[in-house]
């Protein structure tokens, strides 16, 4: 089984939650609407995963930048891009990490 092949079958079970980890100095945070639909993403979730970590990461601070405005939130959008911004990254961590021991 090639990686395609991989993909195809994830597409047939789908739906799925791709997340890329960019840093800054490589893309501004607004810069990201070429990721959408590519299908090698470095992390893809099952829809079934992300609504089980969905209400752990409602603290993560964001900048939706996929809205007309932006703007500042937290957690994760489920039907969009969300955009988790580098000074957010350690509470993003700290939140993974204090799920992964309670379980």
């Amino acid at each position: 089984m090639n990686q395609n092949d991989e993909y195809d079958i994830v597409d047939a079970i789908g739906p799925y939650h791709d997340f890329w980890l960019i840093r800054p100095t490589e893309l501004e945070y607004s810069q990201y609407q070429h990721l959408v639909g590519r299908k090698d993403a470095p992390a893809r979730l099952s829809d079934d995963v992300f609504g089980y970590l969905e209400q752990t990461l409602i603290w993560v601070p964001n900048d939706y930048s996929g809205r007309h405005e932006t703007s500042t939130g937290y957690g994760l959008n489920r039907y969009g891009p969300t955009v988790i911004p580098s000074a957010s990254g350690e509470c993003f961590r700290q939140i993974c990490l204090l799920s992964s021991a309670t379980q």
